[in-house]
């Protein structure tokens, strides 16, 4: 099939193809806030992807939506896969276990990671302090401790947020 016979999200193709390259995150956050806050579904969506769940959860990207829920535990997420992975947690064999506790899982980059903390390898080091952790990520968001960094900005107020969730967590709650 080719891509013009799907559907296209009025809100991001336009906004990756032509702005994304020009934008920072603050502009591209106030530019996506404003499409969704004008979004016409009929006019603004026009037909591009393969299938049309597959625009549907891709939407839920730009308004946060998160309807899909697990029903062992607190976990929400808005794309079916997501889910059926995230119930291998509580369901699937788990083949991977660590051998200085009872920790078990069914990904192997997780126990590796596990273990990283039992052996406390922790390769990434804030240059400023002592923390270190086994996730890049979590040092990232450990620096903007350092340098008061938020860089996602609601374009409605001025809240300002150190991780892209909470300001969507924040525009879902606040002004949607």
């Amino acid at each position: 099939m080719s891509r013009q016979q799907g559907f296209i999200c009025g809100l991001s193709h336009e906004v990756t193809i032509a702005v994304l390259p020009r934008l920072n995150m603050e502009e591209l956050m106030f530019e996506l806030s404003r499409r969704i806050q004008n979004l016409d579904k009929e006019n603004s969506i026009k037909d591009r992807a393969r299938y049309k769940y597959q625009l549907v959860g891709h939407m839920r990207t730009h308004t946060g939506e998160k309807p899909l829920e697990c029903n062992q535990c607190n976990y929400n997420t808005s794309f079916k896969r997501n889910l059926v992975q995230h119930m291998k947690r509580h369901t699937a064999a788990k083949p991977y276990s660590c051998e200085l506790c009872d920790y078990q899982t069914f990904r192997k980059s997780a126990i590796e990671k596990h273990i990283m903390g039992h052996t406390g390898v922790k390769p990434h080091k804030c240059e400023e302090c002592d923390y270190s952790t086994v996730k890049k990520s979590d040092l990232i968001k450990h620096k903007r401790r350092h340098t008061g960094e938020r860089p996602y900005s609601c374009q409605k107020c001025d809240y300002k947020a150190t991780v892209m969730s909470n300001l969507f967590a924040h525009m879902r709650s606040k002004h949607m």
